[in-house]
């Protein structure tokens, strides 16, 4: 039984891990696309400060620490290495701590 926790701890952190991810890409897509929308409505302002700023009213709305995290990385400038990096060291955090979480509680379970 315990290897079986084990298997399904990991698919359960590994679901938690890429529902963030997904989060992350819906965030940015609606970030880009309201920031799209006010540089047409006011044309001489500065892109990348609207997108800094909504980047941050949608992070905050979603209390999403995946998505601050990168929001900040990506808000002026598309560092995707960086971001990548980032991505990867906190899908492992949460993978690491979720499993160890899921496999607690579900050996009281099982």
């Amino acid at each position: 039984p315990h290897i079986y926790t084990l298997v399904y701890a990991h698919i359960l952190a590994y679901i938690y891990t890429y529902t963030h991810a997904i989060m992350h890409t819906h965030t940015h897509a609606h970030t880009d696309i309201v920031a799209h929308i006010l540089t047409d409505i006011h044309p001489h302002t500065n892109t990348n400060k609207h997108k800094h700023t909504l980047a941050h009213v949608v992070t905050y709305k979603h209390s999403h620490i995946y998505t601050h995290v990168l929001a900040h990385i990506n808000a002026n400038q598309h560092t995707h290495v960086l971001a990548h990096i980032v991505a990867h060291i906190v899908a492992y955090i949460h993978t690491h701590i979720f499993t160890h979480i899921y496999t607690h509680a579900l050996a009281h379970v099982v």
